[in-house]
C-alpha cells in the first residue's frame, strides 16, 4: 500500500515564491507572501503521474490526497498503454458513477472500457442506461468551456469527442484527445484556504416590479448607507458586504447570458463578513434595515411594503468562516517533486 501525501509546507512554497512567480488560476492575482500567511492549509492537486509512478513501484492499494477527479480512474489505463484523452475522459465520465446514466441514481455503479479507440459506459443497475445524452451531459457540467478539461500538464480537449449508442444500454466515446500545454510546461493546482472571521445573513424578498427593474441601484443605495452608518468602519478593511440575488444573476454572475430579469420577485441574501461576529450582525441588520426605505423610480409607497422577511433576526453559520486564499498554478520540473508530492509505502498484512 502507498500514501500519498499532497500538502505543502508554506516555507517552501515561499521559497519557491523568491525564484519565480506563481501564477493565478481562479484567483485575482499572482500568489504573495501575504496570502501564504494567512493559509492555514495548502495542497497541490495531484494528476495521473503521481499515481503511475506508485503503480509502477507494485502499490496495490493507494491512498492519495488531493487529486484531480478523473485522474484516480485515468490513471490506470494510461499506465496500461492506452491512449491518455481517452481514459482522462473516460475517467471524466465516471468519477462520479452511476450519475452519468439515466434515470438518476446515487451510489449505483457503472463499468468503464477502454480500448485505443474508444471507451464505453454501461451501467450495472438494471433499470439504468448510459446514453449518448447522458454521457455528454456529464462530460459538460463543471466547466465554463463546455469542451476542455484542464489537467496537470495540458488539457483534455472533447471539440472532437463522439457519442454513440452500442446498445439501448452502453455509449462508446471517440474521439477524445489530450493536447500538452503550449509551453511544455508542468503545472499543478496549488489550493489554500484561512480563516476569515465571522458571518452574518439576512434574506429579503422583494415584489415590485418596479424595484426589481431598479435593482442594481438599490444595492448601490443600500451599499452606501450602510458604509454611512457603520463609519468609522470601512467595508474592505473592518467588513465585506455581498448582495446575492436570486431571480437575477447569482448561479453564474457574470456569465449569465440573460440580462433582463422575467420573474415576478427576488429573494436576496444579505451576507456580511467580518473579524468577530457583533460587527457582522451590525452590517446585516443595518443593510436589512435599509430595504425597508427604498428609493427607485415608479415607487409608489414610501416605505417597507416592497419587502417580505424571512426572519427579523439575523442567522448565522455554526462552522467557522474560511476564505479561498490560493488558488494558483505551481509549475514543476519534476511531476514527483518530493517537496510537494510524498510516498510511503508499506506492507500490510502477509
Amino acid at each position: 500500500m502507498v500514501c500519498i501525501y499532497s500538502q505543502i509546507n508554506q516555507d517552501e512554497l515561499e521559497r519557491r515564491l523568491n525564484f519565480s512567480p506563481i501564477e493565478p488560476l481562479g484567483a485575482e492575482k499572482r500568489l504573495t507572501s501575504e496570502d501564504i500567511s494567512i493559509t492555514s492549509n495548502v495542497t497541490a492537486s495531484m494528476g495521473v503521474e503521481q499515481i503511475i509512478y506508485a503503480l509502477k513501484n507494485g502499490a496495490q492499494v493507494i491512498l492519495a490526497g488531493r487529486c484531480c477527479d478523473d485522474a484516480v480512474i485515468a490513471a490506470y489505463p494510461i499506465y496500461k498503454g492506452f491512449p491518455r484523452g481517452l481514459s482522462l475522459h473516460m475517467g471524466k465520465a465516471t468519477e462520479c458513477a452511476s450519475l452519468v446514466c439515466w434515470p438518476q441514481m446515487v451510489k449505483e455503479s457503472v463499468i468503464g472500457t477502454i480500448t485505443n479507440n474508444y471507451f464505453s459506459i454501461e451501467p450495472m443497475h438494471p433499470e439504468q442506461k448510459a446514453t449518448p445524452h447522458s454521457v455528454a451531459a456529464h462530460s459538460r457540467y463543471e466547466r465554463t468551456n463546455a469542451f476542455i478539461q484542464a489537467v496537470s500538464g495540458g488539457i483534455l480537449d472533447m471539440h472532437n469527442s463522439k457519442y454513440i449508442a452500442e446498445t439501448d444500454r452502453i455509449c462508446r466515446v471517440y474521439g477524445s484527445e489530450f493536447v500538452p500545454s503550449n509551453d511544455g510546461s508542468y503545472k499543478v493546482k496549488l489550493e489554500g484556504a484561512g480563516p476569515v472571521g465571522f458571518r452574518a445573513y439576512h434574506i429579503v424578498g422583494i415584489r415590485d416590479k418596479f424595484a426589481i427593474e431598479n435593482i442594481d441601484l438599490i444595492l448601490r443605495d443600500t451599499r452606501k448607507k450602510v458604509s454611512e452608518i457603520m463609519s468609522p468602519q470601512k467595508e474592505g478593511e473592518d467588513y465585506q458586504l455581498f448582495f446575492h440575488v436570486y431571480g437575477k444573476n447569482v448561479i453564474i454572475e457574470k456569465y449569465e447570458p440573460e440580462k433582463t430579469i422575467n420573474t415576478h420577485e427576488v429573494g436576496i441574501v444579505i451576507d456580511a463578513v467580518a473579524s468577530d461576529e457583533e460587527m457582522a450582525s451590525a452590517v446585516v441588520k443595518c443593510a436589512k434595515f435599509k430595504f425597508f426605505y427604498m428609493s427607485y423610480p415608479g415607487q409608489k409607497n414610501s416605505s417597507g411594503g416592497s419587502v417580505a422577511v424571512l426572519t427579523d433576526e439575523p442567522l448565522y453559520p455554526r462552522n467557522k468562516l474560511y476564505q479561498w486564499t490560493i488558488d494558483h498554478l505551481l509549475p514543476l520540473e519534476d511531476p514527483l517533486d518530493p517537496l510537494i508530492f510524498s510516498f510511503k509505502f508499506e506492507k500490510v498484512g502477509e
